[in-house]
């Protein structure tokens, strides 16, 4: 049973107490007794029919047997701690859902890792931890779940084909026309799991480096302000629960500064510069051309376009 919220279990000099053996942690969001009984790291399908969700464009439909197998695997674990998770745990809807979650995976011996997620009626305050993840550190996260599990340090360590890092302008733009081409030819939903999704998507991640060069997606200065209010009010309402909060609770309404005017500069920049193919067209596919001069020809467009109007 996890113990109450004492001052044994909040952080002390940035150091988080780690878990009682045997707890089950349910993290929303992605070997020493600590256990992962999932046969891949992200137990995607047993997520999506515990929350009674369908499955994602193309993927195998999830089922009850998913979910009851994933159960009697962390069910073998035993007094081990068993870490489950899937960031479609979030999308249980109800009450009496996310109970029997909650119930299925163990009741009291359940412990919840989430990122902003009020869950406080059904699981207690006591029993819930969120992290305030800064991306500035990019390893924080890895070290922040080794102290809460009571593991050596730097024994998490980044997996090489799961980079998780964002699209940048010219990659987005490319497949956001992907996916116009995919709809307008009507292909089956199977091929766009396989080909878009775990195909040209995990390439451009795992394949394809990002260099300085390279235009990030900037959002608007209005949205930016706005999610730093939703952000204030997050931390707020997360000090009023008296949850265990890990990390610096002000970066969710920090208001970095913002480029507005960096993105037209850039594709300015771009478009100044005169589009070199360093190979013949009609032998060159898209993962043969730099992003550089992907960025050269969506300037061009995208300015022309500007100056239209």
């Amino acid at each position: 049973m996890e113990a109450d919220c004492t001052s044994n279990d909040l952080p002390v000099n940035g150091v988080t107490a780690p878990l009682p053996a045997g707890t089950r942690l349910l993290h929303i969001g992605p070997t020493h007794g600590v256990v992962f009984p999932a046969h891949s790291r992200h137990p995607m399908e047993a997520a999506l029919a515990a929350c009674a969700r369908p499955a994602m464009i193309g993927d195998t439909a999830p089922t009850e047997k998913h979910w009851t197998r994933l159960l009697e695997q962390v069910e073998a674990t035993g007094g081990k701690t068993s870490v489950i998770s899937s960031e479609f745990f979030a999308d249980a809807e109800g009450d009496d859902t996310i109970a029997r979650i909650v119930e299925q995976l163990g009741g009291e011996r359940v412990h919840v890792l989430v990122t902003l997620h009020p869950l406080v009626k059904i699981v207690g305050a006591e029993r819930i931890t969120v992290v305030v993840v800064d991306d500035r550190d990019r390893d924080g996260l890895m070290r922040t779940f080794e102290q809460h599990l009571g593991l050596p340090g730097n024994l998490l360590q980044p997996v090489p084909d799961a980079t998780n890092r964002s699209l940048t302008l010219a990659e987005t733009e490319m497949l956001r026309n992907l996916n116009k081409e995919f709809r307008g030819n009507g292909l089956r939903d199977e091929l766009y799991s396989k080909l878009v999704r775990n195909g040209a998507v995990m390439h451009m991640k795992n394949a394809c480096s990002q260099s300085p060069e390279d235009v990030k997606i900037l959002t608007p200065e209005w949205a930016v302000e706005a999610a730093a209010e939703i952000g204030a009010g997050m931390v707020r309402r997360i000090g009023d629960l008296g949850v265990r909060v890990i990390g610096d609770p002000g970066l969710l309404s920090a208001v970095p500064k913002a480029p507005a005017r960096a993105l037209y500069g850039a594709l300015a920049a771009a478009a100044e510069s005169p589009v070199r193919h360093t190979s013949p067209a009609k032998a060159r596919t898209v993962h043969q051309t730099s992003s550089k001069e992907l960025m050269r020809v969506l300037g061009h467009r995208c300015l022309k376009k500007l100056r239209r109007r």
